[in-house]
């Protein structure tokens, strides 16, 4: 006779997995972080301080359990973009452009702007994801100053991942390995990003993850 003790197999599974997954990033982190000289010295408030503590590594929430075991699968690793990513960063936001807004850029825009952010880190920075080598996507940090908490929010911007690894965990390794930066560094109090109205879809990935939706919209006037 089999007791039920009240436990859901699935559950307990997915428990089980998401903790592989959490050493699986934290050992990809500390691989990442191994011998860069040009690490994430990115905030503008403390530019020498840098921080490979795992024990601050965030723990994801409880994803499906297909998510799982692709992302456990990939092995994808987060490191910090350079120059050398600059031509595949600016061809992603180029398909991300066309793909989210039917907006062509121009090479001649967008290859400097890639180029400038990843020589000047007053500007942000870029983060590219790997799977054995391969560029599959990629997002940039840019800041934003808040009077009201004397520290900084990191904006995650320019979010791409290709077309032929979606839905495989790559954003999630992403935008942990961006929590775990932000969290560890002095004089950052949060992590804001900006999503289509229409995009129930980015919206749920986001929230899963953890974020909130806030009563903010966002207003602009473009002057070129």
């Amino acid at each position: 006779m089999i007791r039920d003790s009240g436990i859901n197999p699935v559950d307990l599974m997915t428990d089980k997995l998401t903790a592989l997954v959490n050493t699986a990033i934290s050992v990809n982190f500390r691989l990442s972080t191994t011998g860069n000289t040009n690490k994430y010295n990115a905030n503008p408030l403390n530019r020498k301080k840098k921080s490979t503590n795992i024990g601050h590594l965030p723990m994801l929430t409880r994803l499906s359990w297909i998510d799982l075991f692709i992302m456990r699968a990939m092995a994808i690793q987060v490191v910090q973009a350079s120059p050398q990513h600059t031509e595949v960063i600016a061809e992603f936001n180029q398909a991300m452009a066309i793909e989210t807004e039917g907006k062509k850029l121009p090479w001649d825009k967008i290859h400097p702007g890639i180029n400038a952010i990843l020589r000047d880190s007053s500007l942000g920075f870029y983060l590219v994801a790997l799977d054995q080598g391969e560029v599959i996507g990629c997002l940039a940090i840019t800041y934003e100053w808040s009077d009201w908490r004397n520290s900084l929010f990191w904006w995650i911007q320019s979010v791409f991942v290709a077309p032929s690894h979606r839905a495989k965990g790559v954003f999630t390794a992403m935008y942990s390995h961006v929590k775990d930066l932000a969290s560890s560094t002095p004089g950052v109090c949060g992590i804001r990003l900006y999503v289509e109205k229409d995009n129930t879809t980015a919206q749920q990935t986001y929230k899963k993850l953890g974020m909130i939706e806030t009563h903010y919209r966002i207003m602009e006037e473009e002057f070129k």
